[in-house]
């Protein structure tokens, strides 16, 4: 199993509901990907600029399948022009070992 987390900044907080409205779009589709077995998306409560994405993936292999989709490939970029310039995306893998 493979667990993504991905730390994203939103450049203006007027703006957190439009990118939490693509993320949503992007976790259902995801979900339907062969191997993944969780997508889900995370605001902070004090920061609603600051999302977590948290996914897992069956493996590495599904992970890069799932970089190819349509979804990923169209929604991703999309929510990306939102993006804070100042703060970079922050993705970070972690393999299970228990």
């Amino acid at each position: 199993m493979l667990k993504v987390i991905a730390q994203i900044f939103i450049a203006n907080e007027a703006d957190a509901d439009a990118v939490l409205a693509l993320y949503q779009q992007l976790a259902d589709e995801s979900r339907k990907e062969d191997g993944c077995h969780q997508y889900d998306i995370y605001q902070n409560n004090a920061d609603p600029t600051h999302l977590v994405v948290d996914e897992l993936w069956e493996s590495e292999a599904h992970l890069m399948a799932h970089t190819k989709t349509t979804h990923y490939t169209t929604i991703g970029p999309q929510a990306g022009t939102y993006a804070c310039p100042n703060r970079k995306k922050l993705i970070q893998l972690f393999t299970q070992r228990i």
